[in-house]
């Protein structure tokens, strides 16, 4: 018999991988989200001031050379403000993700275990 060839298997990651890379959305989005991330945990180089000091001269300044989005109400600097508002929203984010994940977990695993009327009634609580 002629030799065969051992076809190459490919591992599901691999195949996630590259279809991942392929897509221009998700490569773009993660670009932006990645960039978005760095930005708002540099936030205390990068902010030009301290976000909570108020000046009440500059109340709902606009855009100027020192300050690029210009001021609130308060005459504080939006620049700033906003990029320690990122920081907040990705950790929110980021620890509500594992804790929902956490409890979804759990629930599957009970659900798993007792199986039946059990799974049947935590999956419709789910729904």
């Amino acid at each position: 018999m002629d030799k065969l060839k051992k076809a190459k298997s490919k591992s599901p990651l691999t195949i996630a991988r590259k279809k991942f890379l392929k897509n221009k959305p998700a490569m773009i989005a993660t670009v932006v989200l990645g960039l978005i991330a760095i930005i708002s945990f540099l936030a205390p180089l990068l902010a030009p001031y301290d976000p909570n000091l108020q000046n009440l001269v500059l109340i709902k300044g606009e855009m100027s050379a020192e300050h690029w989005l210009g001021t609130d109400s308060g005459g504080r600097d939006i620049l700033s403000r906003l990029l320690y508002a990122g920081r907040v929203s990705l950790l929110f984010g980021f620890f509500t993700s594992i804790g929902l994940m956490t409890i979804g977990v759990l629930i599957g695993m009970i659900s798993g275990y007792y199986g039946g009327w059990v799974d049947t009634v935590l999956m419709r609580f789910t729904e």
